[in-house]
């Protein structure tokens, strides 16, 4: 009973359980994420807004605590907070994700060899925060002398670094980045990818943008035409001082010839372009308010990025059940907002991303959605009335006798706590951040005040699978290649 009212509060949205997770994951290999949607927009409240991300860091999927091998694809966010964050985690792919309005897009945070390919992210806060966590070693807390106090079993076990390094950015759209400043530091939010390195706090080591990312390309860059406006492509913080060793480039072609990034790529086949969500060249339509969900992103006909990103990896494109080794186009390729959504196969056609009423089958397993079809509009999602995602009659699922019940939580390995702004670890993290306004090199002496906010396929398990030992206020059971909907109908006052 108890359980059942911590979930009951949840889902009417109080504050003391929205700085956690509608799905977090811990301590868990080959987890599949895929085709769910997680809708914030009842909330009337642009997330994307620097006094409403500041009170608000909620993600919609977590996966933390060393999630290994596993994958978030053709997922659709709407308003979501912290739309995905990647944690402490390892080898994991975040693909075709589409984020309508958010706080962050994407965050990775003490993750290796994060793979961060082809989604679409419209009007967020930051579309990419890549940063280094200041734990190691599956430590989460250390005495004055080094020594470990508090070991995370599963990921010291499993030999997990917790330093973010290795990952990679292809083929992604960021595009129409809120441009409300925060107030008194103006340049905080400026970067639509912002990539901040650090120490570990037990001195062992510490690593930067550099060894952080070591491949950037192909993405677009999509920013307001008022010249005006504080926005930057790329925040490159490649040494210990943060004032003075960042590129925060102004324009992406400073990114690409500064000769203090060393990643492949260095976007030589990035766009950088300008315009209003209006006039918007890539999709078919961007609304300037997301909350409508009137927006479609499916590339328009002649969009500048159609048919000439990076080719996919073979693993990748199988768990999109798209085409391998050929040039593809850039942004989301097949998406739960389209229908159909990412179904592993052999790439041998296109995934069925038509009109079909939002109807997702793979292997059998039917996801309605409950919507009635997202179909092409970014997601109508009626939801039957708001009940939080009630998928697959009550999202139960049987996996290896694990169930999950429409907006069960599971303690095994760790228990959900209340979080303040502050303290939340999703969205947080630019402490001391200093962000320096663009330039080859970012000068100090710029005034910004401290941030102590909060700042393949088939071979995969369903998130529900009998490896997954922690999840907590997950809100649906996932089948393989179905999904949930989850609708935010209102925040607490």
């Amino acid at each position: 009973m108890e359980e059942q009212q911590h979930l009951r509060l949840h889902h009417e949205g109080l504050r003391c359980l929205l700085h956690l997770a509608d799905t977090k994951i811990t301590h868990s290999k080959n987890i599949r994420f895929a085709n769910n949607t997680v809708d914030y927009s009842a909330t009337g409240t642009d997330i994307s807004d620097p006094a409403a991300y500041d009170q608000n860091r909620a993600a919609g999927v977590w996966f933390d605590e060393g999630v290994i091998d596993s994958e978030i694809v053709g997922n659709y966010f709407v308003n979501v907070p912290v739309a995905i964050f990647n944690e402490v985690s390892s080898n994991n792919l975040i693909a075709s994700n589409i984020v309508a309005g958010a706080g962050i897009g994407i965050h990775i945070s003490g993750s290796n060899d994060t793979r961060v390919w082809n989604n679409t992210v419209s009007h967020a806060l930051t579309s990419l925060w890549i940063q280094e966590d200041t734990r190691s070693d599956g430590c989460n807390a250390r005495n004055a002398q080094g020594v470990c106090t508090q070991v995370q079993k599963w990921s010291a076990e499993h030999g997990l670094s917790w330093d973010t390094t290795n990952t990679q950015v292809m083929n992604n759209i960021f595009s129409s980045e809120q441009t409300t400043p925060m107030p008194g530091d103006p340049w905080r939010y400026s970067a639509m990818v912002q990539v901040l390195g650090g120490a570990n706090q037990d001195g062992s080591g510490a690593v930067y943008a550099n060894e952080m990312v070591t491949g950037i390309d192909y993405d677009v860059y999509y920013r307001h035409e008022n010249p005006q406006t504080l926005s930057t492509t790329v925040l490159w913080n490649w040494g210990a001082d943060r004032m003075n060793q960042s590129v925060n480039a102004e324009k992406l072609s400073d990114f690409t010839a500064s000769s203090s990034v060393k990643a492949s790529g260095k976007e030589a086949n990035g766009l950088d372009l300008h315009g209003s969500p209006e006039n918007n060249p890539f999709f078919v339509k961007e609304s300037a308010n997301p909350m409508d969900k009137t927006s479609d992103f499916h590339l328009k006909e002649g969009s500048p990025a159609s048919g000439n990103g990076h080719a996919l990896p073979e693993d990748i494109a199988k768990t999109l059940g798209v085409n391998a080794n050929v040039a593809v186009d850039r942004g989301a390729l097949v998406n739960v907002a389209w229908g159909g959504g990412a179904v592993p196969g052999a790439g041998d056609a296109p995934a069925d991303n038509a009109n079909n009423g939002g109807k997702a089958a793979n292997n059998g397993d039917k996801a309605a959605n409950n919507n009635g079809g997202n179909a092409n509009n970014g997601g109508k999602a009626d939801n039957n009335g708001g009940n939080g995602g009630n998928a697959n009659n009550g999202g139960k699922a049987d996996n290896n006798g694990s169930t999950v019940a429409d907006g069960a939580a599971s303690t095994g390995g760790q228990d959900a706590q209340s979080a303040s702004p502050s303290d939340s670890k999703a969205g947080a993290g630019q402490k001391n951040s200093s962000i320096a306004k663009p330039g080859g090199n970012a000068q100090g002496g710029q005034g910004q005040a401290a941030a102590a906010a909060a700042a393949t396929g088939d071979s995969r398990l369903p998130l529900t699978g009998a490896s997954l030992t922690g999840i907590v206020l997950a809100v649906a059971a996932i089948v393989m290649g179905g999904g949930f909907i989850l609708v935010r109908r209102r925040m607490a006052s």
